[in-house]
């Protein structure tokens, strides 16, 4: 089974690429949403959560309070830190046990905006892509869809930082969604044909022209 990690900033459209992977039959591990659902019904990981950062953080059915949390890590790095600690390990081993169920499937993909922060999730993953586009195309799109203001979404992306270079094929979104899914479907072409490579001895092909 080939593993895929799809990742991308603010507005760069990679969570429409992963809804086109879903419609070509490829199973789409979400990060975010997953690991919401691991904070709302993982009771052990509250637990461990609370004592990674030094305070109660759970609600009243034992999971965790998001809110809470939100407020704790987000002017304390230490604390943010020791969350990750705790709470990666765990997504990785629920992704792999997601992707154990799925054995029939040739290729599964990971929805993750922050891949490249998250290192242990990396030797499970074959091959990487990164989806992309223009800042004032990204900033527009992500207005449009969060209702918020420039600001706000420059704030959000200068908080983001991704590294082209680590991804073997790159999707520049820059057009329209029938032009997203033709460019999508040409990577998959390309992973498709050195799937069989790509477990025991990664055929890394790095795109040359942006698509």
């Amino acid at each position: 089974m080939v593993s895929i990690a799809v990742t991308g900033g603010i507005g760069s459209g990679k969570s429409a690429v992963c809804r086109h992977l879903e419609d070509l039959g490829i199973p789409v591990y979400d990060c975010d949403s997953r690991t919401k659902n691991l904070y709302d019904t993982d009771t052990d990981l509250a637990e461990d959560v609370c004592s990674a950062v030094g305070l109660d953080v759970k609600n009243a059915s034992g999971g965790i309070d998001r809110g809470k949390l939100a407020s704790v890590i987000f002017s304390d790095k230490s604390a943010l830190e020791a969350l990750e600690k705790v709470v990666h390990p765990r997504v990785v081993a629920d992704f792999l046990a997601w992707r154990d169920s799925l054995c029939s499937v040739g290729i599964v993909a990971l929805e993750s905006a922050i891949y490249f922060k998250v290192p242990i999730l990396h030797p499970y993953m074959d091959f990487v892509i990164m989806v992309d586009a223009p800042e004032e195309i990204r900033i527009e799109r992500a207005c449009a869809r969060d209702g918020a203001d420039k600001k706000t979404i420059e704030s959000r992306m200068n908080s983001q930082s991704f590294d082209r270079d680590s991804a073997d094929y790159l999707i520049i979104n820059d057009s329209d969604l029938e032009t997203l899914h033709h460019r999508t479907d040409e990577v998959i072409e390309m992973i498709r044909k050195n799937e069989d490579k790509s477990c025991k001895n990664p055929v890394r092909i790095r795109t040359a022209r942006p698509f």
